[in-house]
């Protein structure tokens, strides 16, 4: 088979393998694929047609090549211009991953035809005549959406205040404000805050086993 004919195959194994995204958008109702779905089918798919897909990234372009392993000179190439992830409280080589990450997954995308729902027909308006003047879109939803995460997490940073306790210190909770204050009204922004949650949950729960246990040992006070 010549490359373009391995590709062709490639992008019907792929359909054929029900491969299901597992990136949701909770406000606009929509599932998207992220890398983790879509690179363990293709490298399967890609090592019994005998091709390999190799991604190169300059500051100026993104580029995936698709390469036929039989003959290596036959190759099939796609790119977009690279962009920039302009995340707050992120460093350089942090919105670099970012960046990365995002484009390389629009690049597998385009190269085999995955498909998903439309952002702009994912978040329009049910019905013929909406209900508001002005159409919620993505971003408001994101923004919802990190107010309700934040919320959250302050419940964690108080927990425990009604009983007169303490789990976080004044300065961890400053910290946590800083790291808010530090994430976008993006989704990598949100992804950092629901990460931030997760660590605190877990370390919310650890101190309460401890100050359980030095409790019943007749303990001193949390903080």
């Amino acid at each position: 088979m010549t490359v373009y004919e391995k590709l062709a195959s490639a992008r019907l194994r792929f359909l054929d393998a029900g491969v299901q995204p597992t990136g949701k958008n909770v406000f606009a109702k929509y599932v998207y694929y992220n890398l983790d779905d879509i690179l363990p089918a293709i490298n399967r798919i890609a090592g019994e047609l005998k091709f390999l897909c190799v991604t190169n990234f300059t500051a100026e372009t993104a580029v995936l090549r698709v390469i036929d392993a039989e003959n290596p000179d036959s190759f099939i190439e796609f790119s977009c211009p690279m962009s920039r992830a302009d995340l707050k409280g992120c460093h350089e080589v942090q919105q670099l991953g970012a960046a990365i990450t995002y484009i390389k997954r629009y690049l597998y995308q385009n190269a085999f035809e995955i498909s998903e729902p439309d952002v702009c027909n994912a978040t329009a308006p049910a019905g013929n005549k909406p209900k508001q003047d002005k159409p919620l879109t993505v971003e408001d939803g994101l923004r919802s959406k990190r107010q309700e995460v934040i919320n959250e997490i302050g419940k964690v940073m108080t927990a425990g205040s009604s009983a007169g306790l303490a789990y976080f210190t004044d300065a961890e909770k400053a910290d946590v404000k800083d790291f808010i204050g530090n994430t976008g009204h993006h989704q990598v922004g949100l992804d950092l805050l629901a990460q931030k949650k997760a660590e605190l949950l877990s370390e919310l729960a650890k101190r309460e086993k401890t100050a359980r246990n030095e409790n019943s040992a007749g303990g001193a006070e949390i903080f």
